[in-house]
């Protein structure tokens, strides 16, 4: 096998550069706006990370990869570390990340903290079901983990639940926004009800909202985001039904976060 002549050096990117080598952008795939805007994220909060990828360029000056570092770069005006290489063969291309993409779940735990896929789905809804969409492809990974590990406590309370229907991510991101708002003890005793159904002690009155909207989730079927957002509500509305004691015959979805978040942390 014959040695590849190519060039890799360490160069700090400036929009100004990075503007110019887009120009150079010849027949790459179509902009990803969603993982633009990620970077664009992670440039303005300073967590943009230099790693052995980043830009290419084939023996004829063409760019090759990295379009969307580039492209985060030029949009945000904020300048970064990358790696960049010259001489890059044309048959090589097709094997550009082609690899196996790394989940959150893989990303978090490759750092040291152990986190499953349960938690970063009802992360990515806790955190953005309030403002009406739910797992945006626009939110920052460096967000979700942090979001996990700062309100551990709060993820760890809650099993894992493999249910149909009742343990839907929207379900269990509702029960997570609401553990730092109510009794302990009421929280246990409404999540035990929603996950197992009426027991001994069941109240028929004073703990009905949780299972009227229990036997919802048995007969719903829908599924996607806007179906994820319409369950994380009504959940909302269960819960402080059933904690202020107040009987509900249907349950429906709140108009407003019951259970809001103070800086992103699940306050006691």
């Amino acid at each position: 096998m014959q040695k590849p002549i190519l060039k890799t050096d360490l160069v700090f990117v400036t929009p100004e550069m990075a503007r110019k080598w887009l120009e150079k952008n010849v027949n790459n795939r179509n902009i990803r706006r969603h993982y633009v805007a990620k970077l664009r994220n992670d440039l303005r909060n300073n967590r943009f990370m230099t790693t052995h990828e980043g830009i290419a360029f084939n023996c004829n000056g063409e760019l090759k990869d990295g379009q969307h570092r580039l492209t985060a770069i030029a949009e945000e005006g904020i300048g970064a570390w990358l790696m960049v290489t010259s001489g890059l063969p044309n048959d090589a291309v097709p094997v550009i990340n082609r690899g196996s993409i790394r989940t959150i779940t893989d990303n978090g735990n490759m750092s040291g903290f152990s986190m499953s896929k349960q938690m970063v789905a009802m992360a990515y809804i806790a955190m953005e079901a309030p403002a009406g969409i739910a797992h945006s492809k626009s939110t920052s990974e460096y967000d979700v983990i942090d979001f996990i590990k700062r309100n551990q406590e709060a993820f760890e309370a809650i099993p894992h639940v493999t249910k149909k229907n009742i343990g839907r991510a929207a379900n269990m991101a509702a029960f997570l926004r609401a553990y730092p708002h109510c009794p302990l003890t009421a929280w246990n005793r409404c999540l035990q009800l929603f996950l197992n159904g009426i027991d001994d002690d069941f109240h028929p009155v004073k703990e009905r909202a949780i299972v009227v909207f229990r036997d919802y989730c048995l007969t719903n079927k829908a599924n996607g985001y806007s179906a994820s957002i319409d369950m994380y509500r009504r959940c909302q509305r269960a819960i402080k039904a059933f904690m202020n004691a107040e009987e509900l015959k249907i349950v429906k979805p709140c108009e407003q976060d019951l259970f809001p978040l103070v800086e992103g942390i699940l306050f006691k």
